[in-house]
């Protein structure tokens, strides 16, 4: 170890020009603690190796060395300038060379996820959010961010992948494309999900997303419909195109329960005869979302089947089914898909393009609303677990009223009566 005043000629000179004859290490008297060290090379005539560091004391009293640069690649000043940058952190009480392993031995997003895929915590998730899952990590974010470290995830980077993933144009099997809006706000929520389980692991010290980036609804899924007409043109528009043999039986009797009872498409996919009690008029759903959310009571739900709904269902029953039979049975796949035939029947009957299959729901709300039920009879009839879920359709009742009555003003009408307000099409929230 020698001291000396380390100046570009010196450094030159050590490190091209005269080979050393042993391992040194030159401390710069004007900067303490930054040294260049050479070794003698290992051949006669070859070259050998030197390399700017620091020196430096840790907490805890362990002396440290770190590595800041090759001279033969960078400069002395920029040496100078990147070490004192090392001591600055030093000095705050900080360890760079225990940083700079701990980033080596991080983990990286695919590794973040391959464990997460593992760990009990999915494995306690239903089957098909598994399976969306896996395919939105394996689709999206180990498409985009496999090589990434796991601690370098923030908001901008975020952002970047939701852009990304909304101009995505890839297409799967079906042919059905994989990005879109709606698929990056379901990709920022998994890998949030992603987040959360490794700081819970102790390999992430917090979710950069939750706090700091709002996570929206999936789509709008809220133009609804309540005129008679429509519903009746809905009707006979599946009933055609059953005769035409371009609908399945099944898929009309998926779309008439879920617009009759307001039934989540999941239920609907998921249900088994042994559930349906067609002489009662009534099924028991034991996969409910509401009965997942809440920590305690009843673990099953009862839906009552109006007349047009367990009519539909007797006309698709079996002669003698067993009771885990599927009622709705997939041509492929684990659950029968019904996005397509929806598309189809809609526009053939004339709806609204941007009614979505769960859109049936929110007409049952809406018009159980405008129909007089209260608020608490809404929420029993959707099955909602919190009621401030259910007064949001009050809202869109009251806009309803308002805007019929300030339509009917200006068109010098009669004013319709608040308790029969009519709407076609409109938006109500999620």
């Amino acid at each position: 170890m020698a001291l000396t005043k380390l100046t570009a000629s010196f450094v030159r000179e050590v490190t091209e020009q005269v080979p050393p004859v042993r391992d040194r290490a030159f401390f710069d008297v004007a900067l303490p603690r930054f040294a260049l060290r050479v070794k003698p090379p290992r051949q006669p005539g070859s070259s050998w190796a030197a390399w700017y560091f620091v020196r430096y004391t840790a907490p805890g009293g362990i002396e440290r060395r770190l590595k800041v640069g090759d001279p033969r690649t960078m400069s002395l000043d920029a040496a100078r300038h990147a070490a004192k940058v090392q001591l600055a952190m030093v000095d705050s009480g900080r360890d760079p060379v225990r940083e700079k392993n701990e980033a080596r031995t991080a983990w990286s997003i695919e590794q973040a996820c391959e464990a997460y895929l593992v760990s009990p915590e999915f494995a306690a998730k239903t089957s098909k959010t598994q399976i969306c899952d896996r395919s939105i990590l394996r689709n999206h974010i180990l498409h985009h961010l496999a090589k990434g470290k796991l601690a370098s995830i923030d908001v901008p980077m975020v952002r970047r992948l939701i852009r990304a993933v909304e101009a995505d144009t890839r297409r799967n099997a079906r042919k059905r494309r994989l990005g879109g809006p709606g698929a990056a706000r379901k990709v920022v929520r998994v890998l949030s999900a992603v987040c959360t389980w490794t700081v819970g692991e102790g390999h992430l010290n917090r979710n950069p997303i939750v706090g700091n980036l709002r996570l929206t609804g999936d789509g709008s899924r809220d133009t609804v419909i309540t005129e008679a007409a429509q519903y009746a043109e809905l009707l006979a528009t599946m009933e055609r195109l059953v005769n035409a043999g371009t609908l399945r039986p099944q898929s009309r009797t998926f779309v008439i329960v879920a617009a009759a009872t307001g039934m989540r498409r999941g239920e609907l996919q998921t249900l088994t005869w042994g559930q349906i009690d067609l002489a009662e008029r009534r099924l028991t759903l034991t996969t409910s979302k509401g009965f997942r959310l809440a920590r305690s009571g009843p673990k099953t739900e009862n839906v009552s089947l109006p007349p047009i709904a367990a009519a539909a269902l007797a006309q698709i029953c079996p002669d003698d089914p067993a009771s885990d039979d599927r009622v709705f049975v997939p041509q492929r796949g684990e659950v029968v898909e019904i996005n397509r035939d929806w598309v189809k029947i809609r526009a053939a009957a004339g709806l609204p393009k941007d009614l979505t299959l769960h859109g049936l729901r929110h007409s049952v709300g809406t018009a159980g609303i405008m129909a007089g039920l209260t608020t608490a009879e809404v929420q029993k009839l959707l099955r909602h677990r919190n009621i401030s879920t259910t007064a949001k359709y009050v809202h869109l009742a009251d806009r309803a009223r308002l805007q019929d009555r300030a339509v009917a003003h200006l068109f010098n009408e009669d004013v319709p009566p608040v308790e029969a307000p009519r709407l076609s099409a409109r938006r109500s929230a999620s």
